[in-house]
C-alpha cells in the first residue's frame, strides 16, 4: 500500500474497520442466535459477566456500548423479563446497578468462551509485539477521530 497517497490510506480504513465490524456482528449474531439476543443484548450481558458482582449502570453501560441511554434502558428491561439480569436497588434510576442472574451469568459465560475462541482464531499468529503496537495505533486513531469530531461539528 502506497501511505503517502492519504485519500487511499483513509478508504482503505474505513473498508477494513467497516468489513470487521460487520464480521464481529455477524459471529456475534449467530452464536447468540439460540438466546434469540440481539449485538447490543450480547454486549451488555458480556460487559456486566466481565464487572463482576458489582454490576453496572444504565449509564456505564451506555458509554461503554457508545448508544444512547434509552436504547440500554429498553435493552435492559428485556433482559430482565428475560431472566438474565436483575436490577440492585440504588440511589435513582441510572443509579441502580443492574447484574447477571444465575440464567445470565451462564449465557454470558458461554459469550466470553465465544469471546476468548474467536480472538484466538483471529489474532494467535500475530506476534505479541504487533498486537500492542497495533491496539495503541488504533487507540490514537480513535481519539484523532474524537478530536476531529469535536472541532468539525
Amino acid at each position: 500500500m502506497d501511505f503517502s497517497d492519504t485519500a487511499t490510506r483513509f478508504d482503505r480504513y474505513i473498508a477494513l474497520t467497516s468489513s470487521s465490524l460487520k464480521d464481529i456482528a455477524r459471529l456475534k449474531a449467530a452464536k447468540m442466535e439460540k438466546y434469540g439476543l440481539s449485538v447490543v443484548h450480547t454486549d451488555c450481558l458480556w460487559h456486566l459477566y466481565t464487572a463482576g458482582s458489582g454490576g453496572m449502570t444504565q449509564r456505564e453501560l451506555s458509554e461503554r456500548e457508545h448508544v444512547d441511554r434509552a436504547q440500554i434502558s429498553r435493552v435492559l428491561r428485556e433482559l430482565c423479563r428475560e431472566g438474565y439480569v436483575a436490577r440492585k436497588e440504588g440511589a435513582g434510576t441510572y443509579k441502580h446497578p443492574y447484574v447477571l442472574t444465575a440464567a445470565g451469568s451462564a449465557v454470558a459465560g458461554e459469550i466470553n468462551g465465544i469471546v476468548l475462541e474467536i480472538n484466538h482464531f483471529v489474532s494467535d499468529e500475530i506476534p505479541r509485539e504487533d498486537l500492542i503496537l497495533f491496539y495503541k495505533t488504533l487507540e490514537t486513531i480513535a481519539r484523532n477521530l474524537q478530536r476531529a469530531v469535536e472541532h468539525y461539528t
